[in-house]
């Protein structure tokens, strides 16, 4: 079932319907201003783009020439290529919207607006910027809207609110202006020779029928937005030197139950390790500097922070799943340096549960940096343990991001209870 919303612009109708058609979009507005109707779509990647410092958005705006009852004939049976009129509406779409993406977002963005009716005394070029807007403000895109754009013509010295397309042509002048809440922040204008004062009273009318579209669309995402994708500051950074893999959308709503193996987790203490106590340099936009200076000489332990959590996740998985020789029932490394139960001083995880009904103590040590591990490494191990008062048996898990030594394998396989985990495959770390 769609949802329809009107409001009234100009002294004509413009209507949005959402859910209508083209539903596997991230955003999709169907949008009627008088008779003319376009669709605007907000589609994005699921993962960033690899290998690139930019961001991948593409702005399409199609005219077609059915939608003024037309079908091409004659030599050429086909549409053409787009128009100066589609290149530059595209610009003119984007050019004000481009900014309000986060700034470190690499996820493919394309925002394609499909004429298919065209109204004369409605021009679809304010159809489709209003259409991409309100498309990428209903998704789960992260956007910072938002933005609405009004065009001003002007006839005789009076001005004139979204001019029909003969009005646009004939009058003084064409100016179209871009708003948030707060400001104006794209203005596009051709004109006669006009005063000075006259242009920036236009620019202020404009702002302020902006303003009454903006609180259009905020009731349009109130009622059927959304919960916006988190972009995590550096998370493709991260991303890119292995430390996590975005498998999923993280979302507000849903952000611990998107993605496997801590990387909301992982997030979360990146962000208050390194982000929170350097909070000036971030607002300032210093992000060089504080990746530089407080971020690199750190991430080498911070990564194995990470490591072990998805070490621990990853066997707490199996565990439920049965594919483990006991089942873990708490996790944690609460016996570190603890004189009546010993000292497991070294592991990273310890945890207590279950092995054919006794009592099994899970004993874990994750190895994150790129060598291989010995087989004296190994047995250093289990010797920590033996003077341990515990009960029930004891198992022995290493996990290991990279690889083990060629000869690891066959020792462990004469040793009872020891189990070898590679989580290179597992969590996709490298």
């Amino acid at each position: 079932m769609y949802k329809s919303f009107s409001m009234e612009l100009a002294g004509r109708t413009l209507t949005v319907d959402v859910n209508r058609v083209a539903k596997q979009a991230n955003g999709a507005a169907f949008m009627h201003y008088g008779d003319t109707v376009v669709l605007s779509t907000a589609t994005a990647s699921d993962k960033p783009r690899d290998g690139i410092d930019f961001f991948p958005l593409s702005v399409e705006y199609e005219e077609k020439l059915y939608s003024v009852g037309k079908i091409p004939g004659g030599f050429n049976k086909r549409e053409g290529k787009a128009s100066e009129n589609a290149i530059l509406t595209s610009r003119v779409i984007d050019r004000p919207m481009r900014p309000l993406f986060p700034k470190d977002y690499r996820n493919d963005v394309t925002l394609n607006n499909m004429v298919m009716s065209v109204d004369p005394e409605c021009r679809p070029e304010l159809v489709a910027m209003l259409g991409a807007a309100i498309a990428t403000c209903i998704s789960n895109i992260p956007f910072d809207g938002p933005c609405a754009m009004t065009q001003v013509g002007m006839i005789d010295g009076e001005f004139i609110i979204n001019p029909t397309q003969e009005q646009w042509k004939n009058g003084d002048l064409n100016l179209t202006v871009a708003s948030t809440r707060e400001k104006v922040i794209m203005i596009e204008a051709g004109a006669n020779e006009i005063p000075e004062a006259k242009m920036i009273e236009a620019i202020y009318k404009a702002h302020e029928v902006n303003q009454t579209i903006i609180e259009f669309i905020d009731k349009i995402v109130a009622e059927v937005g959304k919960p916006k994708d988190v972009v995590v500051p550096y998370l493709n950074a991260l991303m890119s030197i292995g430390v996590v893999t975005k498998q999923t959308a993280i979302t507000e709503e849903t952000n611990r139950k998107k993605t496997r193996y801590s990387i909301v987790n992982s997030n979360t203490v990146f962000w208050y390790r390194f982000i929170v106590p350097h909070m000036d340099l971030y607002v300032a936009g210093e992000w060089d500097l504080l990746w530089n200076t407080y971020i690199v000489p750190d991430l080498d332990n911070f990564m194995q922070q990470v490591f072990i959590a998805m070490s621990r996740e990853h066997l707490e998985e199996r565990s439920r799943r049965g594919q483990m020789p006991f089942t873990i029932e708490r996790s944690g490394n609460w016996w570190t340096n603890d004189d009546e139960a010993g000292t497991t001083d070294g592991f990273d995880v310890v945890s207590l549960g279950k092995t054919e009904g006794k009592s099994a103590t899970i004993f874990t040590l994750c190895f994150y940096e790129q060598r291989e591990i010995e087989v004296a490494e190994v047995k250093s191990m289990i010797e920590k343990t033996k003077q341990m008062h515990r009960e029930g048996d004891a198992f022995y898990v290493v996990c290991a991001k990279d690889r083990f030594h060629e000869n690891v394998e066959t020792v462990a396989s004469t040793i009872k209870n020891i189990i070898l985990v590679t989580l290179d495959e597992e969590c996709r770390l490298a």
